[in-house]
């Protein structure tokens, strides 16, 4: 009988990275009817609060969709009139998202501020404004989008443990991440001796890889994106 040597000749690999999405749907809670606003007339008459400018939400760039975790302000706006004057409170409130029409109130949340929670996932988030003043009571409604489970964030970078050569098995841990994720998914890829210039390896999809005599010369990843780090 005859006995094949395997050579071990040498690889280089590095650090993984790994992505994962993943989504929440919690339905909105029943509530009552949202307030009438009260935009002015032009012109400005009368002495109860109107809004001259409505309040908006911020960040403007992420009202659409605003991400779990993500701290939204509302402005105050522009009222009327300026005697006598306007006291303004809020309330924030969950609404459903396909009509945005039934809202129930966030408990506690009647600040200007207001960090998007787990539970707020597939529903509308929207803030009451209540002016009043000694003449009676005004309302400005704003309303984001519906909010949606926080893509994971990498704080610290995966690695791979194992020796980088011919026949050996590499394994990724999947170092830290925000959001809790769920799931994580892979594609090893096939990179220069510099890391670069990458290309997918075929079939090469799970959390461990073995090395083929293809390989040896190249760097090997998970993800292009990741800091890479040289085998001796």
């Amino acid at each position: 009988m005859t006995h094949r040597r395997v050579s071990q000749r040498q690889c280089t690999w590095s650090a993984a990275f790994a992505v994962v999405l993943a989504v929440a749907i919690f339905p909105a809670a029943a509530g009552a009817a949202t307030p009438t606003p009260t935009p002015c007339p032009v012109p400005v008459t009368g002495s109860s609060p109107c809004y001259t400018a409505v309040p908006a939400i911020t960040p403007a760039n992420e009202v659409a969709s605003p991400p779990e975790g993500r701290i939204l302000t509302a402005t105050t706006g522009t009222w009327s009139p300026a005697a006598p004057p306007v006291n303004l409170t809020y309330q924030w409130q969950d609404c459903d998202a396909a009509t945005g029409l039934t809202c129930s109130d966030i408990g506690g949340q009647t600040s200007r501020t207001y960090k998007v929670a787990s539970t707020d996932v597939g529903s509308r988030l929207q803030i009451l404004v209540k002016a009043t003043n000694s003449a009676g009571t005004g309302w400005a409604v704003v309303q984001a989008g519906t909010a949606a489970k926080a893509v994971p964030i990498n704080r610290a970078a995966p690695t791979i443990s194992g020796t980088a050569r011919e026949g050996q098995t590499l394994s990724e841990s999947h170092g830290e991440w925000t959001s809790s994720p769920t799931s994580f998914s892979y594609q090893w890829l096939q990179c220069d001796g510099s890391g670069n210039n990458c290309t997918a390896i075929v079939a090469a999809t799970s959390q461990t890889y073995v090395p083929l005599a293809g390989d040896v010369g190249h760097t090997l990843t998970p993800d292009r994106a990741a800091q890479r780090q040289a085998a001796e």
